[in-house]
Parts: C-alpha cells; structure tokens; sequence
C-alpha cells in the first residue's frame, strides 16, 4: 500500500510542476512587449542592436535617415525590388 501511495505523490508532484511551468509560459506570451517600429525614428537610447547585422543595418538606416529620403513602406519596397529586377509592378500593367 505504501509504494502505490509514493507513486501518486510523485505523479501529483510532476503534475503540479506542469502546471506552474506551463502558467510562467502563459504569462511570458501574455505579456506586452513595446517594440520599435522600423518606419517610426525611435530615439537613440530606445533601441540598441544586439547583433552585428542588426547594427550595421542600423548604421545604414541612420544615413538614409540624415540624408531627408523617406523610408519606405512594405508596399514601396516590394515594388523597387520588383523594378531592380525588371519585373512589371502592379500599377504598371
């Protein structure tokens, strides 16, 4: 009688883990995170990349910004691309 008493306590042990394992993920994916837009100019002490690329593209980002060219939407740069390649764009057909 006592192994099959052990048995349940482990059980009900792994099973309350579970649950407080599964309730930190649901609070982790419930919790807003605030992040920088890519077509918003977030001030410089809001955003910091954390990789190489994500710095050099940052540089890059900042010139075109400094030089006054508008940064341009997804719609904007699907089209420029579809143009480098020589392909017909929507509006052009």
């Amino acid at each position: 009688m006592t192994g099959s008493l052990r048995f349940y306590d482990i059980r009900q042990e792994d099973r309350w883990r579970e649950i407080r394992i599964w309730s930190k993920i649901a609070f982790a994916m419930a919790t807003p995170r605030k992040q920088p837009s890519i077509l918003s100019n977030p001030p410089e002490e809001e955003f910091h990349p954390r990789t190489p690329l994500g710095r050099r593209l940052w540089e890059i980002r900042k010139r075109i910004v400094e030089s006054g060219e508008p940064l341009l939407d997804r719609e904007d740069l699907e089209r420029e691309v579809a143009e480098r390649r020589g392909e017909m764009t929507g509006s052009s057909r």
